[in-house]
């Protein structure tokens, strides 16, 4: 703060920076205390559409960012879920619902929190097809903090931690829940 005061800074401006972002950092923590959050973003086959997400609940500051990119913000994942074919049957909805609880191993994502199944129902109800994706993990409040993910990769099974800033593969819920969102054929208008 004295070098600040040194170079003609206005400290009170400063601070009141420094607290409107932390205020807004607060509301970024989706996961826990101290726990970091996925966006993703999804390009259409045609290209003339683009979605952004975030994980769990979207800050204010996100949704200004996605608008002023010109992109379409994923929002919450809402029944009917639909794939290429139209509608998934209540069944199948019900048991991607259920994933979490199903899958082994412990903390698994619930259905429709991340941001891969928002992308892809935000791009398949708005009548695109989706084409092409990719998911980063950040940790504002925490740099060092690391997401610990198991994948396929080469055809075996990995586990590897992600930084913040990091690209990301799916979670396990995902990773499961995916294929049959992205199921069946039909073309961007």
């Amino acid at each position: 703060m004295a070098q600040l005061k040194e170079q003609g800074g206005d400290t009170k401006a400063l601070s009141t920076q420094i607290r409107t972002l932390s205020g807004q950092i607060g509301k970024t923590r989706v996961l826990r205390k101290g726990g970091g959050f996925m966006i993703g973003v999804l390009v259409c086959r045609c290209g003339t559409e683009i979605h952004a997400a975030m994980s769990g609940t979207e800050t204010d500051g996100f949704r200004a960012a996605v608008q002023s990119l010109g992109w379409k913000l994923a929002g919450p994942v809402t029944s009917p879920l639909v794939n290429a074919m139209g509608p998934i049957p209540a069944d199948e909805e019900q048991r991607l619902r259920n994933l979490s609880t199903t899958l082994p191993g412990k903390n698994n994502n619930p259905f429709g929190v991340c941001a891969a199944p928002k992308l892809i129902q935000s791009m398949q109800k708005a009548g695109h097809r989706p084409h092409l994706m990719t998911e980063q993990f950040y940790s504002p409040t925490d740099s060092q903090k690391k997401v610990r993910v198991r994948y396929r990769r080469n055809g075996k099974t990995v586990k590897h931690q992600f930084r913040d800033g990091d690209t990301v593969p799916s979670c396990r819920t995902c990773q499961s829940a995916v294929p049959c969102l992205l199921c069946g054929e039909r073309p961007c208008p």
